[in-house]
């Protein structure tokens, strides 16, 4: 022993120790080793220093012996203690500290007079903190260094070796003069300096037996944490065998692997109930254990990230994080329990939550005793309240508690057997176990919960079943309802359609035979009977338009009510309007002002329910207004988020109205007051059908009116967009052009953007005979056909910008061009909708020339047909009929149904026949379906004279067959026009009065 005193070796140390002490154990021999090394290091240790040393290192613990202040001897025999123990070698106890930066202080050679003795493991004397304080206000980094020596033992040396680190502040370590390891930034204030601690141990190699060990240290940073921790300390370090650091790290790997496990099956389980309850709504359980399995899953995510982050304020404030998310789950996981065998929550339910967020606040406060007392008050809490909770359903025989309750018994006795483990009741408990038995809740509630799902899906099948069985039985029921109803409904129909034909057909006879009576009386110059006629068909044409509206109210609330959508001008419509409505105001002594803005353009509705709108609200005005003024303005509304507005106002200066009587205004049959009818007159339907049309068409009605001050009317009507299109010519060549023919020739118009194509049919007609001139588009169509008033059009459908259909519906607008007969020539077959709109026959591309020329001769030699059937089953109005085309030179054939009409058509081909749809025999549509088989005369113009309501299937049936419907009681002077405009004949001229 002396010996080694004087400077021998280390080996030879060795050897006279075994030769000293022969009859020692292995574990003796290991510790006089190990306090031999301290004297090859320090020599002037004397015999009852390593007596000493050998006392204090003789347990079997991994321990450093202390050899000095800020000395440890490392020995092999201490790894393995450690090594077997499953854990590292803390270098625990005092080191050498000095405050201030210096990198000279790495040195292994420093003199360390001036350094002081400190344990980073205790709390700092005040004087240091005061003096970290100072420079941290100066912005200036508080910079410690701290230094430990280490005696390796021989045995050790370029073993490969590894160091764990705790810093509660950012650090750089250096063993020897070496940096093994940068642990955040250390040229920051502590505030804003980023801590870091590495996630698992640094290898590390000790080449010499006299080993340093410096820390270079931010105590400023480690303060600014430390606000968050109740434990003193600013450095751990431990060193470990490479073994135990490859079982730390795997233990490492293996905790975030379960840490994301649980988290997976606990985020499935509860977004799999979340979204059952979502689409249920039933049972609420299902919201509770949703939200019960997201925070429990929650809660492992963040441990996960703990695990994984190098971030100290991570680590520090993460595992709040996860407390809170822990002790919520709790919470909703009784709120769950309460659901199921409640059907509520109970009234503990509120005290546990206010203890709940008590027992998160006292979580940012760990280490303290009023912490702990409520960590384990609150865990105690919810395991009692649990277990009753469970206790009693399995007692009361709840469905379903004993399945619950088994997955929570697994739970709480598997955390009961760690904690006896850790209490070192239980030998050998494993860790691990706490995540398995944390599964025992969800798998028992989602079985619980799944089973509830199933039983309610098989009862929902059987209701289904039953359901299915009942709808079946109640739609045969509906089916012979709605059988029973739609045979009412056409039987309503049909009686309105009779009542129509009823009531117009005397009147119509009743105004026709006035008209004619006032013309031969002014014909003959005996007008004294001229006043009475003139009343007898102003009484006609009020009682017709009273019919008109009660069967137009009745359509309205059946449903029947059908609208017919067309583009027209509405500065044409308006003034047509003002000028028919124009006579009724002048009855008055009323004055009526227009005001039309220049911007209105075109819409798009129905002109004739749009006319009727304005012109009852005209007459409504005119009647309670004497001698005063009536405006009607219009204008053109522009929304920036709707579609454009046409607002119609009509304004009076009447008798006006109070707020109740403009409530019940547009009530059907209801007027202002009893008086008002007695003295006004009237049925109060018009302003009911005025307000249904504008609603039908997407618009709306509203009035303003004081007593004594007169009324205002506002209509809006929804206006589509401008369908007119400038002319288009797109391959840019001539838009009209004209075939050379003799001075007397027939004048055919070619409408058509296809050049090749009005080439084509130029050349066919001028061929035959006519004289042709073509356009390119519809625009130049419609100005030739006003300029040169051709005989006959031929006209495309399918053309760039406005399309044939447009150019046939101006055609037949227009007065003056309405009669001229177009043939339709285009690649699509749509015949129904040419002869709905006026054409006069239908061809379909490729064209055949001999086809195309018996057309045109065909529609050009109506004009000298001026022959007229009446079929027509009533008498007087035959009759009446007769006389009106006799006395424009027209030749007039009878027939008193359909039946008699064809026979009498057999005998000699019309020019034209005048239709009633209402007859004994052969009614009007079967007349029309005969006459169009028949090849000689299924070209015959047909005008549809009749007093049926025509319904949608009505006109279905007309459509492409006849050329027009005109209602009886029409003027006669209407029918007239029609007829003349068929037969191409113009205006007889008029004659000389005879004696």
């Amino acid at each position: 022993m002396l010996a080694v005193a004087d400077n021998k070796t280390p080996s030879a140390a060795i050897a006279i120790t075994m030769t000293a002490f022969p009859k020692l154990n292995v574990r003796v021999a290991r510790v006089a080793i190990s306090a031999l090394l301290g004297l090859a290091a320090f020599t002037r240790l004397n015999a009852q220093d390593i007596a000493g040393i050998t006392s204090r290192t003789g347990s079997t613990s991994g321990v450093l012996v202390p050899v000095g202040p800020a000395s440890r001897i490392l020995s092999a025999y201490s790894l393995e203690a450690a090594e077997a123990d499953g854990k590292g070698i803390p270098l625990t106890g005092k080191w050498k500290f000095h405050f201030g930066d210096d990198p000279l202080w790495m040195s292994t050679t420093l003199d360390e007079s001036g350094w002081v003795d400190i344990d980073p493991d205790k709390p700092l004397p005040d004087t240091l903190i005061e003096k970290i304080r100072d420079s941290e206000k100066r912005g200036i980094p508080a910079i410690g260094w701290f230094r430990l020596h280490l005696v390796i033992d021989p045995t050790l040396l370029g073993k490969p070796l590894a160091v764990s680190f705790a810093m509660r502040g950012p650090a750089e370590v250096f063993v020897g003069a070496r940096k093994v390891a940068s642990l955040g930034d250390l040229d920051k204030p502590g505030s804003e300096a980023d801590a870091r601690t590495p996630k698992l141990p640094i290898p590390v190699v000790f080449n010499s037996q006299d080993a340093l060990m410096a820390v270079r240290f931010h105590l400023g940073a480690a303060l600014d944490v430390s606000r968050w921790l109740s434990a003193p300390g600013l450095i751990h370090v431990t060193v470990l065998p490479a073994s135990a650091a490859a079982v730390r790290a795997k233990t490492t790997r293996h905790a975030e692997a379960f840490y994301l496990a649980i988290f997976g099956i606990f985020a499935a389980i509860g977004f799999l109930h979340l979204v059952l309850f979502i689409f249920l709504r039933h049972p609420v359980g299902n919201l509770y254990y949703a939200v019960f399995s997201l925070l429990f899953g929650l809660s492992q995510l963040i441990a996960y990230f703990v695990t994984e982050s190098e971030s100290i304020r991570a680590q520090i404030l993460l595992p709040h994080l996860i407390f809170a998310a822990l002790a919520l789950s709790l919470l909703f996981l009784v709120a769950f329990l309460y659901s199921i065998f409640y059907g509520k929550q109970q009234r503990p339910i509120w005290v546990l939550a206010v203890f709940t967020i008590v027992w998160i606040v006292a979580g940012f406060f760990p280490g303290t005793a009023l912490a702990r007392a409520i960590t384990i008050s609150g865990f105690a809490a919810y395991a009692l309240e649990g277990s009753r909770v469970i206790a009693m359903a399995v007692w009361q025989r709840k469905d379903g508690a004993r399945i619950v309750g088994v997955g929570f018994m697994v739970t709480f006795l598997t955390l009961l057997y760690i904690a006896l483990g850790n209490l070192h009741v239980v030998a050998g408990v494993s860790s691990d176990l706490i995540w398995y038995g944390w599964l025992g809740i969800p798998i028992s509630s989602s079985i619980y919960l799944a089973r509830n799902f199933a039983r309610s899906s098989k009862g929902f099948e059987n209701l289904s079943l039953h359901l299915e069985d009942e709808v079946k039985q109640r739609t045969v029921e509906l089916n012979e309802a709605k059988g029973l109803a739609e045979a009412a409904s056409e039987t309503k129909s049909q009686f309105l359609a009779n009542m129509s034909h009823e009531l117009r057909t005397p009147l119509n006879a009743i105004i026709g035979y006035s008209e004619m009576l006032s013309e031969e009386a002014t014909d003959s110059g005996d007008s004294g009977y001229l006043p009475d006629l003139d009343k007898i068909r102003s009484s006609g044409k009020h009682l017709l338009g009273l019919i008109n509206d009660i069967l137009d109210l009745t359509k309205i609330e059946a449903g029947r009510m059908e609208l017919y959508i067309e583009t027209f001008d509405l500065g044409q419509m308006v003034e047509d309007v003002a000028s028919t409505v124009k006579p009724l105001l002048d009855k008055n002594g009323n004055t009526l002002v227009v005001e039309l803005a220049p911007d209105v353009g075109t819409l798009r509705g129905d002109q004739v329910k749009i006319r009727q709108i304005l012109f009852n609200l005209l007459s409504n005005a005119s009647k309670f207004t004497d001698k005063g003024a009536i405006t009607l303005s219009v204008k053109r509304e522009i929304l920036a988020a709707l579609a454009d507005t046409i607002v119609f106002s009509v304004a009076d200066t009447g008798i006006g109205m109070t707020s109740e009587q403009t409530s019940r205004l547009f009530q059907p049959f209801m007027q202002a007051e009893a008086a008002t009818t007695k003295k006004y007159g009237g049925t109060g339907l018009g302003l009911a059908i005025t307000k249904h049309f504008a609603e039908m068409m997407g618009g709306s009605v509203a009035v303003s009116s004081a007593a004594g001050e007169g009324t205002t009317f506002t209509v809006r009507i929804p206006v589509a967009a401008d369908e007119s299109a400038a002319a288009f010519n797109p391959l840019g060549r001539n838009s009209t052009h004209e075939y050379a023919a003799a001075p007397n020739a027939a004048t055919v118009l070619v409408i058509d953007d296809e050049p090749t194509a009005r080439d084509m049919i130029g050349r066919m007609l001028s061929k035959e005979g006519y004289r042709v001139v073509t356009a390119a588009n519809g625009a130049d169509g419609l100005r030739l056909a006003a300029e040169l008033q051709p005989d006959v059009i031929t006209l495309d459908i399918m053309m760039s910008g406005m399309d044939g259909w447009s150019v046939l519906s101006k055609l037949k607008a227009d007065p003056a061009m309405k009669s001229i007969p177009v043939v339709v020539v285009t690649i699509i077959d749509d015949r129904n909708l040419s002869f709905a709109l006026g054409a006069s026959d239908y061809l379909t591309k490729p064209v055949d020339r001999e086809r195309l020329a018996e057309v045109l001769g065909r529609v050009r030699s109506r004009g000298g047909e001026q022959s007229v059937l009446i079929v027509e089953d009533d008498a007087d109005t035959r009759k009446m009929m007769r006389r009106l085309f006799e006395n424009e030179g027209w030749a007039v054939a009878e027939a008193e149904n359909g039946k008699i009409g064809l026979a009498a058509i057999e005998k000699k081909i019309p020019g034209l026949v005048l239709l009633d749809l209402m007859m004994p025999e052969m009614d009007g549509f079967e007349f029309i379906e005969h006459l169009r088989e028949r090849g000689g005369a299924r070209d015959i113009p047909v005008v549809v004279l009749t007093a049926k309501d025509l319904t949608e299937d009505d006109r279905r049936r007309l459509r492409g067959t006849v050329d027009n419907v005109l209602q009886k009681g029409d003027q006669s002077g209407e029918v007239v026009r029609e007829v003349r405009r068929l037969l191409g004949q113009s205006a007889r001229p008029a004659t000389a009065p005879t004696a």
